[in-house]
Parts: structure tokens; sequence; C-alpha cells
């Protein structure tokens, strides 16, 4: 590869980038909509909690936090994907069997029996993935709550 189209290259990646910071930068200010695969858009919002659900779904604690202090996410923002429709970061936690996760949502005020619109809620969740630790988790931080 000659530098000519080396450097072609790179001046074109960094116009694409430029572009997606320009994109992403006005969409976080104006509150626009995102375009996203299949036809389907979501707002700036539900962008955001898209990323606090796939947050849990890492168990990346420290991005939840940020999300939730820094960009004012909603803790209970609920998934509108076919087949985890109305799930909350917490059932995403209770999937991968992140107990940590749990205690931080837990922290941040999520409701831990939130119930998804197949009427299922984190523990339930838990209990069907076979996640041992979450569900003695939840068990015992719903408990707290009760109290």
């Amino acid at each position: 590869m000659s530098a000519r189209a080396s450097l072609r290259e790179l001046l074109s990646l960094s116009l694409v980038a430029a572009v997606v910071a320009v994109f992403v930068l006005t969409v976080s200010q104006s509150g626009g909509v995102i375009s996203v695969f299949q036809g389907r858009t979501f707002s700036s919002k539900q962008a955001l909690g898209a990323s606090l659900r796939n947050a849990a779904s890492k168990a990346d604690t420290d991005y939840i936090w940020q999300l939730v202090f820094v960009q004012g996410v909603d803790v209970e923002a609920e998934d509108n994907m076919p087949g985890f429709d109305g799930w909350t970061a917490a059932h995403f936690a209770a999937r991968i069997g992140s107990s940590s996760t749990i205690r931080a949502l837990h922290e941040l005020g999520a409701d831990l029996e939130a119930i998804s619109n197949n009427r299922k809620t984190p523990l339930d969740i838990a209990k069907q993935e076979r996640r041992l630790g979450v569900v003695v988790e939840l068990e015992k931080l719903v408990a707290q709550v009760a109290h």
C-alpha cells in the first residue's frame, strides 16, 4: 500500500469520526432522534436507557453509576425490544448473574421487583437462568426493602 493510499484512508476515517462526533453532540444537546437499524428510531433518552441496560448486561457498574448520576438516566428505564419488553437493568443484571450489578442498581433506587410485560421480575429471571448467587442477593435486598 502506498503512502498516498494510507493518507487517503486516514483522512477518510478522520472525516467519519468527525461526522459521528458532531452527530452525537447534536443529538445529546437537542434531545433529537437517533436512527437505529431495522427502521426503528429512538430518542436520545431512549438511547441512554438502552446504554444503561447494556451496561447492566455487561456488569459495568462504573458506567451504570455514570449514566444515572452524570447523564440523568432513569434507573427504571424499560426495554422495548422484542423478547425483552418491559425489562429493566435489574432484569438484565439478573440474567447474566451479576450480584454486584444488582447491588449497585439497588443503591441507585432501582425497583428490584419490577414486573416486565411478560410478568417476570428480576428474581424470576435469575431463577430461570439458574443464577443462584443473584437469587440469594435479590431475596435479601427485597426483604430489606419490605422491612
